[in-house]
């Protein structure tokens, strides 16, 4: 999973990748 900006979390794969970018991004 890539790092996406915060402001795009939601409209990235949220559901089903929550758990990874949670690390990646420390948000969510």
């Amino acid at each position: 999973v890539k790092f996406y900006p915060r402001k795009n979390i939601q409209s990235k794969n949220y559901n089903s990748n929550s758990q990874t970018l949670n690390k990646c991004t420390g948000e969510g």
